[in-house]
């Protein structure tokens, strides 16, 4: 039997009204959550995208509470003056665990011997650079969500943004790809109040002939977000590992 339409009048305009408010409060997590996802990552080494989703989630479920951030004030006194800091973070742990090995370690130029290896430059960050390095210093165990251990890249990326001129990469590993690897972070600027993800991933590596040394298709993207405008910087070219 069909509803009577008083009952299906009913429930659409429950529907409709429900609507709105999930839409506002994923537009607030999306917002507010920036600084959270980033220390997520910062600190747990996990993917952006694992970050990103895990955080956005529990805000929509729990509330904007997820994301609010814990506040210290740190305070040193120099000789006659004073200075006052505050900076924000969020409860997260981490745990030192046993170190791993990885054939990536070393120094990594990006290149392209037919030209340039700017690809875009949505964000006007570019600054002319016909090459750019980065480079990965070792590898470690960490505990994923479910308890697992995974191979963690460490190193550090160079990088055109004038405020962040190195940042550092980590990377979660989980199987081990013998022949590719990607290693980034994302770093939250309180002074401009926008949020960058930074990293490179390389592909289909091989050994440089005569060498044990990698080269391969490698590529550096930088996506900002401002407030919710968002833009890319990516340079791509054969990566060389030294």
């Amino acid at each position: 039997m069909r509803p009577p339409p008083t009952t299906l009048t009913a429930l659409a305009l429950m529907i409709l009204a429900a609507i709105p408010v999930e839409a506002g409060l994923r537009a607030q997590c999306r917002r507010q959550c920036d600084a959270a996802v980033a220390a997520c990552v910062t600190s747990t080494r996990r993917r952006l995208r694992a970050c990103h989703r895990q955080t956005l989630r529990r805000c929509r479920h729990e509330g904007l509470q997820v994301c609010a951030p814990a506040t210290t004030t740190t305070t040193t006194t120099p000789v006659n003056q004073s200075t006052t800091s505050t900076s924000t973070t969020t409860g997260l742990t981490t745990t030192t665990l046993p170190e791993c090995s990885t054939p990536f370690v070393g120094q990594w130029l990006i290149q392209n011997g037919n030209g340039g290896i700017l690809v875009s430059d949505t964000c006007g960050l570019d600054d002319g650079r016909l090459q750019t390095g980065f480079s990965i210093t070792g590898c470690t165990k960490a505990r994923d969500p479910a308890g697992d251990l995974v191979d963690v890249l460490n190193g550090t990326i160079d990088t055109p943004i004038p405020s962040l001129r190195s940042v550092p990469g980590y990377e979660e590993r989980h199987p081990s790809t013998p022949t590719s690897f990607e290693m980034g972070a994302t770093i939250f600027t309180s002074s401009s109040g926008c949020t960058y993800n930074v990293f490179v991933d390389a592909t289909d590596l091989i050994f440089d002939p005569g060498t044990s040394h990698y080269q391969g298709p490698t590529t550096l993207t930088i996506d900002r977000d401002c407030g919710g405008v968002s833009c890319s910087t990516v340079y791509s070219g054969t990566g060389y590992q030294s």
